[in-house]
């Protein structure tokens, strides 16, 4: 049995399988179950692989000096998660699962308060939220109401990393940064047009099912257009998408003639920051700390973090760009695409 320092997991080991949880003070949800597989990376311990073909999910364990303690490492992600062993299972998981309305509001609420970190940041009173909602869920309340009250809690977040799935009614809710002025479907298309017709001297070429593009704004300057991080290939394997990224890249910057790059992140979805950091490593000569990340690891506390852990560029042995390079970005860059902006800085 192992707890994670932060994020609010439980992974039971048992033969080939692990088997998750998601833990609050007031539940136990069994989420997944991963299984071992076969081929295990150069210096891990073990590797476990679970979901479904074009979201495929593998978790690395890492050697550490602890026989108590080791690192996961999930694919695609630029950190790990501690997770430390314990004797058994919490109190809270030898209790059965109810599920009814007042139970589901209550777990979704717990989870939210125990491990949300941006409540003051985003001006939002959760106790209050709970409050405000809790009076109107009972036992007859249907699982659309249900959704309806849970998109109204997380709505007033603002937080585009905020999502909710409905299995059951085939409903689905994410969150979104406000904007005050939206740009249309037909305008980014109208913006890539204009893009192509005025400013490229060279027509694109694409990569990774065309979330990547280059061309040339003139004999000397190259463009390179980011629209994700995310879905380079159809097999949802993250060792797929970063093969599919260095081709992409060694066909880049293989050219001698270039001398200055521009670098169009403007409309980017994000997706893994792993990806952005293996660009940032095709355009530096010296190793260097892009960021380092913090998890809330204190239920009772939105204050209290994990020990930061950092995340280096380094340089690669491919071909590279060590000139000048101009970032565009905008508020339609988000996620991963904020982090390779941080790695670029």
């Amino acid at each position: 049995m192992w707890r994670s320092d932060g994020y609010g997991l439980i992974f039971e080991i048992k033969g080939n399988a692990i088997r998750q949880y998601q833990v609050t003070e007031i539940s136990c949800i069994p989420s997944e179950t991963a299984h071992q597989a076969t081929q295990i990376p150069s210096g891990a311990k073990a590797k476990f692989v679970v979901g479904e073909p074009s979201d495929i999910r593998e978790y690395t364990i890492e050697p550490s000096a602890s026989n108590n303690s080791k690192h996961v490492h999930i694919a695609g992600r630029v950190s790990n998660i501690v997770f430390r062993r314990i004797s058994r299972k919490p109190a809270v998981c030898k209790k059965a699962v109810t599920k009814n309305p007042q139970k589901n509001f209550e777990v979704f609420w717990k989870n939210f308060d125990e491990n949300y970190r941006l409540f003051a940041i985003k001006k939002v009173n959760w106790s209050a939220v709970g409050e405000k909602y809790r009076t109107q869920v009972t036992q007859k309340t249907t699982p659309e109401q249900l959704f309806k009250v849970f998109r109204s809690m997380l709505e007033p977040l603002r937080d585009a990393h905020t999502s909710i799935m409905a299995q059951d009614i085939k409903k689905s809710f994410s969150g979104e940064r406000l904007d005050p002025n939206p740009v249309s479907e037909q305008g980014f298309k109208r913006a890539e047009e204009i893009i192509s017709s005025k400013y490229l001297s060279r027509p694109l070429r694409f990569w990774a099912k065309g979330k990547v593009a280059y061309g040339m704004l003139n004999p000397s300057i190259g463009y390179l257009r980011l629209i994700s991080f995310s879905e380079y290939t159809d097999s949802g394997v993250f060792a797929d998408a970063l093969k599919e990224l260095e081709t992409a890249l060694d066909s880049i910057f293989i050219s001698k003639k270039l001398q200055g790059l521009v670098i169009d992140v403007r409309v980017n979805d994000g997706g893994s920051d792993a990806l952005g950091l293996a660009i940032a490593s095709r355009l530096t000569s010296k190793p260097y700390l892009a960021y380092s990340k913090v998890a809330r690891n204190d239920p009772n506390n939105p204050s209290h973090f994990t020990k930061p852990q950092p995340s280096i560029v380094t340089p690669s042995a491919k071909p590279g760009f060590l000139g000048p390079v101009v970032l565009l970005t905008s508020r339609y860059s988000v996620s991963a695409a904020e982090t390779f902006a941080q790695a670029l800085i």
